[in-house]
Formats: structure tokens, C-alpha cells, sequence
């Protein structure tokens, strides 16, 4: 890989967005709606494990990240690779 590619893929980390700003992002807070079979399986899931009824990405997000790492790697690791070819 290139020292120009590695450079820019230090510069999207660093613009990343931190956690304090993720919770205010309004579509991470935004609500879901069961309106598919697999929506329907995380809402249940998660809002079980938050004990809530209304389930936010952001919850889905954590519990992904937490229970299931690698699929949230995979598309973080293939975003970076698009926005770096791109």
C-alpha cells in the first residue's frame, strides 16, 4: 500500500466521528421500524437486551459491535476501502 493511500486512511480515522457526536447524530437516534423480517428479529433482540420498547440504530449499532464485531469491521473496512479507491 501506498505511504499517499495509508495517509488518506488516517485522515478518515481522524475525522471519524467520536462517541459524544455519534449520540447526537439524528440518525443514530433515529428510530426502527420493524417493517422486515430482519428489522423485526434486531428490534425484539436488542430491545429485550436494553429493556426498552423503542429500539434506536444506535442500540442495534452497540449490540452489533458487541456480539457480532466482525460484521461491523467488514463494513467499516470496506467503506474505507471505497472512499480510498474513490
Amino acid at each position: 500500500m501506498s505511504k499517499e493511500k495509508i495517509t488518506n486512511i488516517e485522515e478518515i480515522l481522524d475525522n471519524a466521528l467520536s462517541e459524544e457526536e455519534a449520540h447526537k447524530n439524528e440518525m443514530l437516534a433515529m428510530a426502527v421500524k420493524s417493517d422486515t423480517k430482519l428489522k423485526n428479529i434486531l428490534v425484539e433482540y436488542v430491545g429485550t437486551k436494553f429493556d426498552k420498547e423503542e429500539v434506536t440504530v444506535n442500540m442495534i449499532a452497540e449490540t452489533m459491535a458487541h456480539e457480532f464485531p466482525e460484521s461491523l469491521f467488514l463494513l467499516s473496512r470496506r467503506r474505507i476501502f471505497y472512499v480510498v479507491i474513490n
